[in-house]
């Protein structure tokens, strides 16, 4: 509740870093989960078919066959124990149709019976499949097949397996580079979220919603008050912000019609004000359009110390007249 009360405190800039990193933060370590995960799923069944491979190999080799059959396991040992060594195999077991074992990386457990319960459907249903079981070396990734006589009878099965700790042993290089992508990857992620929230906090010169809304209002209403026309006008010579008395002088055009359009829509010559001298302020200039002769005054817009456009007012030139005028008669 007290994080919850002081995160409902923080300024709009300061909830944005804070979300803005826990969402990197969140998104790596999803991502980061996933991709370990998927990198040993992934290595998981390539050394299953890697074993799956191998014991279909052997089992369609002639003197495991033969030996299956004369029941001798002394060939069979001899064959297969230098190629688990080259493959880099933890086991490479080859049993009869009892799943008695002719060959083991350990000779002391030749004979004894295959440790796993899961020869069955090589040995009944003559299938050859990938499976994951604990034996006598400890839990595996192993390739099953069985081995059939000339005749298609099953005489036995060949099993090639790979140990998980030798597995989580390979993983380890993987996984450390992987930390290292991804711990860079939070880093870059939570220092880029930081420098977004204060790039949007100097945009907004560090004020609140409610510090927004109150400028906004108060900058309608302070041109709402006043009794020049103005009108705003960006680089591009568009109009992008009026006052109503602006609207009023001008008499043809709606609002909605003013904003948005050309600035050479309300004054044909308009190239004056972008001219060389753009970014110096000055006043009282007469300017003949559709509507009469104004009397204009122009500021530059200076936003980041950068002149993104200029602020124009008016006032009709028989206004500035007939005031005059009466000021003449109260002077008599």
């Amino acid at each position: 509740m007290k994080i919850t009360h002081k995160f409902k405190k923080m300024g709009l800039h300061n909830k944005l870093a804070v979300l803005s990193v826990l969402l990197v933060i969140m998104q790596t370590i999803f991502l980061g989960m996933f991709s370990v995960s998927y990198l040993e799923q992934e290595f998981e069944q390539q050394l299953g078919s890697k074993a799956l491979a191998v014991a279909q190999s052997l089992a369609k080799n002639p003197i495991i066959q033969q030996a299956l059959i004369d029941k001798k396991n002394q060939p069979i040992q001899a064959y297969v124990e230098p190629i688990r060594q080259q493959i880099l195999a933890s086991f490479i077991v080859v049993g009869d149709i009892n799943g008695t074992r002719y060959s083991h990386p350990d000779v002391r457990k030749i004979n004894h019976a295959m440790v796993g319960g899961d020869n069955i459907r090589a040995l009944r249903f003559g299938e050859s499949y990938i499976s994951k079981a604990k034996g006598s070396l400890g839990v595996s990734i192993r390739g099953k097949t069985p081995v059939f006589s000339s005749d298609g009878n099953i005489i036995g099965l060949v099993s090639v397996g790979y140990l998980e700790h030798q597995m989580q042993l390979s993983l380890n290089s993987y996984r450390d580079t992987f930390f290292w992508v991804f711990g860079i990857t939070l880093l870059a992620g939570c220092c880029l979220a930081l420098y977004i929230a204060k790039r949007y906090r100097d945009e907004i010169f560090g004020l609140e919603p409610e510090e927004i809304s109150r400028v906004y209002s108060e900058r309608k209403a302070v041109l709402e008050s006043i009794l020049e026309g103005v009108v705003v006008i960006d680089e591009q010579g568009i109009i992008t912000s009026c006052n109503p008395i602006a609207i009023e002088i001008i008499g043809n055009m709606k609002e909605q019609d003013l904003i948005g359009s050309a600035v050479n829509e309300l004054l044909p010559d308009y190239q004056f004000i972008f001219a060389s001298d753009s970014s110096r302020t000055w006043r009282d200039v007469e300017v003949d359009v559709g509507v009469g002769t104004l009397i204009l005054t122009k500021t530059p817009l200076i936003i980041g110390n950068k002149q993104r456009g200029v602020v124009v007012s008016f006032r009709r030139k028989d206004d500035i007249v007939e005031l005059s005028e009466k000021l003449s008669q109260v002077k008599q």
